[in-house]
């Protein structure tokens, strides 16, 4: 049973590093982009769709404030996994100069 489950390596946390980092961009892209567009092609503030630019404006405020508390979130998930992959890649090199080194068959020719 241990070893259906893969055993975390730093190549691991280094992906998910990625990852948690391109989905930050994304999310702070997504906030810096969509209230202009909004804006340039909704409804205008002025006459009698005033009270729809309320509701259009509130659903702005709150897409921002959801998307720029996901894309910390997702920021401290990356700084996690940036640390989890050093600490990993330290044990993996630990581990890898107290291990023997074994020689081949082919090898013992020499």
């Amino acid at each position: 049973m241990y070893k259906m489950w893969c055993m975390p390596t730093s190549r691991c946390y280094k992906g998910l590093t990625i990852l948690f980092g391109i989905w930050a961009v994304a999310l702070l892209l997504l906030g810096i982009m969509i209230p202009p567009i909004v804006r340039q092609h909704g409804v205008q503030p002025k006459g009698p769709d005033e009270a729809e630019w309320l509701v259009i404006q509130t659903r702005i405020t709150t897409l921002l404030w959801c998307s720029y508390i996901m894309a910390a979130a997702f920021a401290g998930a990356s700084l996690l996994s940036v640390a989890a992959c050093l600490a990993y890649r330290t044990k993996e090199r630990n581990s890898a100069e107290s291990e023997p080194i074994l020689m081949d068959e082919k090898d013992t020719d020499l």
